[in-house]
């Protein structure tokens, strides 16, 4: 059968209203396309890691996942003047950011919540491994690019283990 011939509605759902304060409410989105999830993702990661150990702080990952779901899911846009930190402890200590999570389906919720974590974690263990590590050598090291592109190539085919094991006896001496 074909696609087009189920005849299903759009994946939208209808925001709900939540009250910021007397003067101002904001539309909370229930339900965020695939695409805008990704994006939401990509922002979290691309703020939260720090480029030069490879690794997650759990505060920054909670930092740019709150802003995150404000902006994509309440429409919350943040001028490049505010601080990230200054805009989270407001939301935070305001009630909006709460309002915000409890206005988003729970199953939404944690679907992304779950979708960070997973992401963030195994980035950090893929930053933390021999491919990862050779990579980040690799983009700092010019004149040992091709080297460590053989090295890579080796370690991800049939022979990795062996030259792995022969590289150790080549460093460390035979057992």
């Amino acid at each position: 059968m074909n696609f087009k011939d189920l005849n299903l509605p759009e994946g939208k759902k209808s925001p709900v209203t939540v009250k910021v304060n007397d003067a101002i409410s904001l539309e909370v989105r229930m339900y965020l396309p695939i695409a805008e999830k990704i994006a939401l993702l990509n922002y979290v990661v691309d703020h939260a890691l720090d480029e030069n150990s490879g690794r997650f702080s759990p505060v920054r990952v909670e930092l740019f996942y709150a802003l995150a779901v404000a902006h994509w899911y309440a429409d919350i846009v943040f001028e490049d003047d505010v601080l990230a930190l200054d805009a989270y402890d407001r939301l935070e200590c305001s009630g909006v950011l709460n309002r915000i999570i409890g206005a988003i389906p729970e199953s939404e919720y944690k679907f992304m919540s779950d979708l960070v974590d997973t992401t963030t974690k195994d980035i950090a263990d893929y930053n933390s491994s021999f491919a990862g590590i050779l990579q980040l050598a690799n983009s700092e090291a010019g004149g040992l690019s091709n080297q460590i592109d053989e090295i890579l190539k080796k370690v991800n085919s049939r022979e990795g283990l062996e030259f792995l094991s022969e590289m150790k006896n080549n460093v460390a001496g035979t057992d």
